[in-house]
């Protein structure tokens, strides 16, 4: 979610990039980022919606976390904090590098919805979740149902159906041409 913010942010301010990140990962108890969890009435089943969700599943992992006098316990949030910044940083740098190449694909599954006509919300949401399809950290079927989630949550009344629609489509069309390549890979292999 927060690199969903910063590229939310991004796309619609001439902020640098590098700032946003910066403000947005400097204090993770900060109320200085827009919550997009208020008024969120599944609160009580997710936990803090301040806390990193990382932390949160430090925490259910293993019980509550310790008080934070606890010195174990600071370490452990603090451990989680920057894993959690880490892999926003990523998240955020590579769409943004990958950005005319995203932009491609998602203009290219939604040829009837101009990119820059597409609500902001859903535009990011997309961005992030084809960056995701492109280097496949986790299965396509997760990567569709975490941004239709973010969809239905922070977009518009049909920005669920939207999103999955559009990336189901990039999934289908990077899989048919990673099987190309492979294909392409195979023949040449024979004939040598």
């Amino acid at each position: 979610m927060l690199a969903l913010m910063v590229l939310y942010e991004v796309d619609f301010t001439d902020h640098p990039a590098d700032e946003v990140l910066a403000r947005t990962l400097a204090d993770p108890d900060a109320d200085s980022a827009i919550d997009l969890t208020a008024g969120d009435e599944d609160e009580d089943e997710e936990g803090d919606p301040s806390e990193p969700a990382a932390a949160q599943r430090a925490g259910s992992a293993g019980g509550p976390m310790p008080a934070t006098g606890d010195r174990q316990s600071d370490s452990a949030a603090d451990r989680a904090w920057e894993d959690v910044a880490v892999r926003v940083e990523d998240l955020v740098n590579g769409t943004l590098g990958r950005l005319a190449e995203i932009d491609l694909l998602v203009s290219a599954a939604a040829p009837a919805f101009p990119l820059r006509q597409v609500a902001g919300v859903d535009r990011n949401i997309l961005r992030l979740a084809t960056l995701e399809l492109l280097e496949a950290p986790a299965s396509d079927a997760v990567i569709v149902n975490d941004a239709v989630e973010l969809a239905k949550r922070f977009g518009g009344e049909r920005s669920g159906s939207f999103v999955n629609g559009v990336l189901r489509t990039i999934a289908e069309r990077l899989t048919t041409q990673a099987r190309s390549v492979q294909r392409g890979r195979s023949s040449s292999r024979r004939r040598a």
